[in-house]
């Protein structure tokens, strides 16, 4: 988020609130605010199972949910497992699982006039499960961009979301 901010920032006014459900993570995010950004006045940080608990609405979301399959997350590079903490990696049975949180727990969280663009990160292979997930829900989507990495390998999807 901090990085998303710091490239648009002088371009855009922006106010960015950062979710985590670490506190560990938080306190990361917290230091690499203070030494990188200069106005610290427009980002907020919330810890959060997901959303914050906040009564507004975003144009844009951005989100690296868990998305590991479960019983796949000991086949994890060292470094991986090592580094990452298992809630940051743990994306349920099928590795799916935030998915269809986001997809049920988002409405509140679109703005109602122009809607909102929201980008997820995502394993290999999970593309259309996705998609599917969220053409299936009771949002309305209106566009979709995938998003490849730089080895051409997909990982991110971003919705336009309307309500």
């Amino acid at each position: 988020g901090i990085t998303i901010y710091l490239e648009l920032a002088d371009r855009f006014a922006l106010d960015l609130d950062l979710s985590d459900i670490s506190a560990k993570a938080l306190r990361t995010c917290q230091k690499n605010i203070e030494y990188l950004v200069d106005d610290h006045s427009k980002i907020k940080i919330y810890q959060a199972d997901l959303f914050p608990s906040v009564n507004k609405t975003y144009d844009l979301m951005v989100t690296n949910p868990p998305y590991v399959i479960k019983n796949t997350l000991e086949t994890l590079e060292v470094e991986v497992k090592e580094f990452e903490p298992h809630l940051a990696l743990d994306g349920g049975q099928d590795g799916l699982k935030f998915y269809r949180r986001i997809a049920r727990e988002i409405k509140p969280f679109i703005n109602p006039d122009n809607g909102s663009y929201l980008f997820l990160e995502h394993g290999i292979g999970q593309r259309q499960a996705i998609k599917n997930i969220f053409e299936n829900s009771d949002l309305t989507v209106v566009d979709i961009v995938e998003i490849d990495d730089w080895q051409g390998i997909d990982r991110v999807l971003g919705f336009l979301i309307q309500i």
